[in-house]
């Protein structure tokens, strides 16, 4: 051995000249520094688990006697590495998926002695079916032949991969003298598994065996995402569609597999279901509704055979594991060779959630950039969200969320079964996106400080949501509000392959007991009271997931309402829908799930109250304010596309429906209807930092004159909740000649709403008139949102950026206010883009100068990502002003 110490490598035969028995096992590892190494027990076998983050690991087999080697192990597969976790049922904290195997190199030798039984093939093999088989009780929807359309295959060249020939990272060729190479090809995971019968030996194609072994399975993922459009979904595993064909390449040991005298089986299992699938010539027929798997000639090769498998396209959406058994009249030989995630598909018209135009697949299922549209009907805001489904990790954690629902845990098998259908799916994930129930994604909070989370509004994209989700064991993230909860939910039924896209509902009311109608109570100076417990919300956000519904007819096919905001429970649990958008305009209220509630959302009646002393003074309804506006982003275009008749019908007076009580009588007008009528407006959008101009109309619709006393009161409100104390208000006395029509003016200073008013929040405006003589009131209101002024984003270069290369945003606010604002901050953060939130300070800000902020932005992964900015001032209590900026990341 001293001769090999100045070439530093060792031989063979060194390493056998070096132990005292030539009868013991010599195995050589060449690892990485800080490779973590495990050795089992000798009573448990005789095993070695080697972990390496920072190079591949390579493994050779140093024989007694070079003489009948048998030939060198040259490749693998993805084959079982560790057991997906999101198939195990979760402890009480689940354990952390991040890790991604495509940057480890990870090798588990299992070696079992003749006592030994513990091999995973073996493991797999000795599986006890369950008599529920995989898609086989459910009517299958596919016609015809799946392979069809396949047409030739392309030939397939899959070489022996030899890295025997070289030991060193450089390529330097070293004398391997007798070494057995058991490293599989450093690109994969890879996992060798004996069964019982076998030992060592078993590794190596010995001659005189006349057995065809499985060498390893290529999964042709790149391939497969591009057929299956799931491209960016993982590096990690393999993911396909339901209903389509995948193809499978096996590659063989000593000699080819034998069609005449063996069979290839494949076998998919799901917890305790499974289901075994021939591998058949495409001249035999195969039944649509299970399981097939089918090979070409043309896909026969020597040493290999590409297989094209195919689900039925009602199989559930879930995580597989895949065995391959080759079986002849005397044995059968079982590998363990990996897993595979199983999504919907809106491309096969047989599927439930099939979707007829290419532009609408790109637009709700691929596109993963979106818009939520908020404020007040009067001035809308859009603000655009990232819904990530192509960020690392984001698949994983919506299978996962699979996987630690309460229907999952309490029964994984019917869990299973129900998978396939997109109605029981989007029942479960809605209830798990918010955390009331379950062990769901997020927390809500609408109210006090959120000190302890991230404020709703801060949030911009649904990755970072999932990956705290998914890091945390499953904790709940802190906060979310309305259009947080279902932009969530969209990125997750999106990753699922269910076309979702999110809605937004202007006036969007909350009916808590089912009557169809929303008390709102003033008081007689115009002063909304917080006294009634349902509500009207300036804008309400759920998600529209499109499906066929068996269950209730073709004419409910189509955009469902899912809705994941914790607001009623349904079923017991906090979830809404999905209900058919179809149902909601023809009043369809008995359909399920929860259609009355969704109805009332958009077109219950308001019945505004004025009290005095207790007292109902004034009464009046409106028919028209709720569901006023309900937008989503068009296709392909960040304009606004108005689903406001897709939801409203025709309304009856049977809308209003309950019992009258004997306090609604009272308020009831006089017959004839009122003799005073009163309208309020405000005169245009407004900037913060401008003065607020409002418009009251008066008529007297009598014969006489009148003396009125006006009340206009303005009070700070949010989108979902009452308003709090007036900040401006006035009264006056008002002279009115019979039959006139008087319009009067009044100007509210920014200077009265500066301190108060921040750019996300609503103005609640109302106007109370009385007549003196006959203590008659009207009354009027609005709610208004004030905009922010504009922070400027600019990208040096374009909007288009390249992964992993460093660019430059220009980021910059203009002072609009009459007035200096101290203590000035800007701040910048940006999921994807930015590793931290930098931001520039000033002390004093004048009117008219600008505060500025250059930064350094690297993508680290593909697909649209957002950058925020933010400003905010000391005299201010909020953020003033909140922009974003959409930037394209490309690979290349």
């Amino acid at each position: 051995m001293v001769a090999s110490f100045t070439l530093g490598y060792v031989r063979c035969q060194d390493l056998r000249k070096s132990f005292d028995s030539p009868d013991q096992l010599v195995m050589v590892i060449r690892a990485p520094p800080e490779t973590q190494m495990q050795v089992s027990e000798p009573t448990e076998g005789y095993q070695v688990s080697l972990k390496s983050s920072r190079g591949p690991i390579d493994v050779f087999l140093c024989p007694e006697d070079s003489s009948g080697v048998c030939s060198p192990v040259t490749g693998s597969s993805p084959s079982k590495p560790n057991a997906d976790p999101t198939l195990a049922p979760p402890p009480t904290h689940p354990a952390d998926q991040s890790q991604a195997r495509t940057s480890t190199a990870a090798l588990e030798l299992s070696v079992s002695s003749p006592a030994s039984t513990s091999s995973t093939a073996t493991a797999a093999s000795q599986h006890d079916p369950s008599s529920l088989v995989l898609g086989g009780d459910t009517e299958s929807l596919l016609g015809g032949d799946p392979f069809s359309t396949l047409g030739d295959m392309p030939d397939f060249d899959f070489s022996p991969l030899s890295s025997t020939d070289f030991l060193n990272g450089e390529g330097l060729p070293l004398p391997l003298d007798g070494f057995i190479n058991l490293s599989p090809p450093h690109s994969h995971d890879y996992h060798f598994g004996l069964e019982d019968h076998e030992g060592i030996s078993e590794l190596f194609d010995c001659t005189g065996t006349d057995h065809c072994r499985l060498k390893f399975v290529n999964f042709e993922s790149h391939e497969n995402h591009v057929s299956h459009e799931t491209r960016g979904l993982s590096e990690n595993i393999l993911v396909v569609r339901r209903g389509k064909p995948f193809k499978l390449t096996l590659m063989f040991r000593s000699r080819p597999w034998n069609p005449h005298t063996e069979s290839l089986v494949l076998e998919v299992l799901l917890g305790g279901l499974s289901e075994r699938i021939p591998v058949q010539f495409p001249e035999k027929w195969s039944d649509p509704q299970r399981w097939s798997a089918q090979v070409y000639p043309c896909n026969m090769r020597p040493q290999s055979v590409s297989i094209y498998a195919c689900s039925p396209v009602l199989s559930s959406v879930a995580v597989y594991d895949l065995l391959v058994h080759i079986e002849t009249g005397l044995d059968r030989r079982s590998y363990a060779v990996g897993s595979f995630v199983l999504l919907c598909n809106p491309w096969m018209k047989e599927d439930p959630v099939y979707m007829p135009l290419d532009v609408q697949i790109q637009e709700y299922i691929k596109s993963d950039y979106g818009l939520v549209y908020m404020g007040t009907h009067l001035n809308i805001c859009k603000r655009p969200w990232s819904f990530g489904q192509y960020e690392p990790g984001v698949l994983e954690a919506c299978l996962k969320l699979l996987q630690v629902s309460p229907q999952h845990l309490n029964d994984n098998q019917k869990d299973y079964i129900l998978r396939a259908d997109p109605i029981y799916l989007s029942r479960v994930v809605c209830a798990m996106v918010n955390s009331n129930d379950d062990l769901g994604i997020l927390e809500g909070k609408w109210q006090g400080n959120y000190k302890d989370g991230v404020k709703p509004t801060e949030w911009s994209g649904s990755a970072d949501i999932l990956h705290r989700w998914d890091s945390s064991d499953c904790s709940p993230v802190r906060y979310g509000q309305c259009w947080v909860f279902a932009s969530v939910l969209c990125t997750v039924m999106r990753v699922l392959g269910i076309p979702s896209r999110v809605v937004t509902v202007f006036n969007a009311a909350h009916d808590g007991d089912g009557s169809l109608r929303i008390e709102e109570v003033y008081s007689s100076r115009g002063e909304k009271l917080g006294l009634s417990k349902d509500s009207i919300w300036n804008f309400h956000v759920w998600v529209e997931c499109w499906m066929r519904r068996p269950d209730l007819g073709q004419e409910f096919d189509g955009w469902q309402i899912v809705d994941p905001t914790p607001q009623e429970k349904s079923g017991g649990v906090y979830c809404c829908g999905p209900c058919p958008v179809v149902a909601v305009q023809k009043r369809c209220l008995g359909a399920p799930f929860d259609t009355s509630f969704i109805y009332a959302s958009v077109d219950a009646d308001i019945v505004r109250l004025i009290v005095r002393d207790g007292l109902v003074v004034g009464r009046t309804v409106d028919n028209e304010s709720v569901g006023q506006l309900i937008y989503t982003k068009s296709i392909g275009s960040d304009r606004p596309e108005n689903l406001t008749q897709m939801y409203k019908g025709i309304k009856s007076t049977e809308a209003f429906v309950g019992e009258q009580t004997a306090q609604t009588r009272r308020m009831s007008t006089r017959p004839g209807g009122p003799s005073l009528k009163v309208s309020l407006a405000i005169d245009r959008v407004l900037l913060v930092g401008e003065r607020i101009s409002v418009c009251v109309t008066i008529t007297n619709h009598s014969s006489s004159p009148r003396i009125l006393m006006k009340h206009l009161n303005a009070q700070l409100k949010e989108y979902n909740s009452n308003p709090e104390k007036s900040f401006w208000k006035t009264h006056k006395k008002v002279h009115i000649q019979p039959y006139e029509v008087l319009t009067l003016h009044h100007v509210i200073p920014s200077s009265e709403y500066e301190s108060v008013l921040a750019g996300d929040d609503i103005v609640n405006m109302a106007v109370v008139i009385k007549d003196i003589r006959t203590k008659e009131r009207v009354l009027d209101t609005q709610e208004f949102n004030i905009s922010s002024p504009q922070i400027t984003i600019e990208i040096e270069g374009g909007d288009s950026i390249q992964m992993k290369k460093e660019h430059t945003a220009q980021v910059s606010f203009t002072n609009r206010f009459t007035k200096a604002l101290n203590g000035a901050v800007l701040t910048v953060e940006g999921s994807g883009l930015l590793p931290d939130k930098p931001d520039v300070r000033m002390v004093l800000l004048q009117p008219g100068d600008k505060i500025e902020k250059k930064v350094s932005i690297v993508a680290t992964s593909p697909g649209t990502k957002l950058l925020m900015a933010t400003f905010s001032y000391s005299g201010s209590p909020r953020i003033v002003s909140r922009s974003f900026h959409k930037v394209f990341v490309t690979t290349a």
